[in-house]
């Protein structure tokens, strides 16, 4: 995920209505997808602790349980809204996550060829 991060810096300045954390997120959906092609929000959380971005200096995160799940799912909101992710929830608090066809467009048309060949040698993108 941490290589990840590299590339979602880059992206930014590409769409000026997506953050770093949407970067990320649409990112990590787009190069580490499950069999099934979705992920729990449980494994975003976990990943995005993994990021050097959202950690002190000593390795722990700077935000707490409560602040990492806000902040996610207000992203996923934007995504949603956006048309990039599908979101399915079963019970209060598992939540899946998709890629939608017009997400996995959007960043195959703003991720360059160095960026896909990146993610692909470091075996993120199947």
């Amino acid at each position: 995920m941490p290589s990840i991060s590299i590339i979602a810096r880059k992206l930014v300045g590409v769409d000026p209505d997506l953050s770093f954390v949407d970067w990320l997120i649409l990112l990590w959906l787009y190069s580490n997808p499950s069999d099934s092609g979705k992920r729990s929000l449980t494994s975003l959380q976990k990943a995005l602790k993994r990021i050097p971005d959202f950690q002190k200096p000593d390795g722990d995160p700077v935000f707490n349980e409560t602040q990492f799940e806000q902040m996610i799912l207000s992203s996923l909101k934007k995504l949603k809204d956006r048309g990039f992710a599908k979101i399915y929830s079963a019970e209060d608090r598992y939540i899946t996550i998709e890629l939608t066809v017009e997400g996995t467009n959007f960043l195959g048309n703003n991720l360059s060829a160095s960026d896909k060949n990146f993610l692909k040698e470091y075996g993120m993108l199947k």
